[in-house]
This record gives structure tokens, C-alpha cells and sequence, in this order.
């Protein structure tokens, strides 16, 4: 657990899971997968690239997050591209 300044707390118990243990802790309880891996697939997004928390992420920048986000989401992007603020950068 990892209390936080503003007094929540984050739980983290497959912090150190392997791809592997994820996958098959998901293929052993036949848990649904979430529809946006295949996506990924089929848009040739490397398998180390495939955490879906950091699709919109602006500290994953540099590992093409943002790309993969325009190209399969493209309404999706748009919609955040006119929303969030603009980089002065």
C-alpha cells in the first residue's frame, strides 16, 4: 500500500507481475479482456507498449502513446486534442 499526501491510499498487489502472470491469471479465472489489446494488435503496437493506462498519458509521450491513440481512435483524439490545453513546447 502506498499512502498518499492527500490522505487515499493505492493498492498495488500485481505491481510485480510479470506480462506473463497477468495473461494467464486472466486466461486461468477466464476473465473478459479488455477490447482495446486487440486493437492495439491489429494497429502493430509493440506487446511492451500494450499498458493501456498510458495511452494518454503525457509522460509516455516519447514511446508514441499519443500516435497509437490518433490512430485508432481518431475521434477520440480529436476530442482530447480540442480539449486539453495546449503544449508551449
Amino acid at each position: 500500500m502506498i499512502a498518499r499526501a492527500d490522505g487515499t491510499a493505492a493498492y498495488r498487489p500485481i505491481w510485480d507481475w510479470t506480462t506473463t502472470d497477468v495473461w494467464a491469471y486472466i486466461a486461468r479465472h477466464r476473465l473478459p479482456v479488455n477490447p482495446v489489446y486487440a486493437k492495439l494488435r491489429q494497429l502493430g503496437v509493440p506487446a511492451q507498449q500494450h499498458r493501456l493506462s498510458h495511452l494518454i498519458d503525457g509522460g509516455h509521450l516519447d514511446r508514441g502513446r499519443l500516435t497509437w491513440l490518433r490512430r485508432g481512435w481518431p475521434a477520440l483524439f480529436e476530442q482530447l486534442a480540442d480539449t486539453l490545453p495546449a503544449s508551449d513546447n
